[in-house]
């Protein structure tokens, strides 16, 4: 990822500033999970694999549509 992919714009009225859309986050110990927010899901697709229990990523400038 670039920073223009999660450093956001906000203007309102006539202020602007810049934004970081990555926040912490404190996990109880054992917390094995990551939290993938809009960010990162509008620049990769992502394939759920249920049947083999695993998920897949792609960078969406990479997609081909037949």
């Amino acid at each position: 990822m670039e920073p223009r992919d999660y450093v956001l714009k906000v203007t309102q009225g006539s202020d602007t500033q810049c934004v970081m859309a990555i926040m912490g986050q404190d996990f109880p110990a054992g917390f094995n999970y990551f939290i993938l927010g809009d960010s990162f899901m509008r620049k990769f697709y992502s394939y759920f694999d249920k049947n083999n229990n695993r998920v897949g990523f792609i960078n969406v400038e990479k997609l081909t549509y037949a």
